[in-house]
């Protein structure tokens, strides 16, 4: 069976979940039962990866002056 993740974005946090097929670490594991079928789901919450926090870190670098688009879109990737 075919499934998709999430990566959801909080404010100050993003956090990812999605059925694993490799075995996973328990402290992100969790087991979801739907209808007659387990999923293992890894899960983890990346703190300050959040829009507010990533809107805020852009808007001080460009009101710094230290803003460099080239390197910040070579962050991203």
């Amino acid at each position: 069976m075919q499934t998709t993740g999430i990566i959801e974005l909080g404010g100050a946090s993003a956090q990812v979940t999605f059925v694993s097929s490799e075995p996973v670490p328990p402290e992100f594991s969790r087991a979801v039962k739907f209808g007659n079928v387990t999923y293992n789901l890894y899960n983890h919450s990346f703190l300050h990866f959040g829009q507010n926090v990533a809107y805020d870190s852009l808007k001080e670098g460009i009101v710094s002056g230290d803003f460099d688009s080239e390197a910040w879109l070579l962050y991203l990737i």
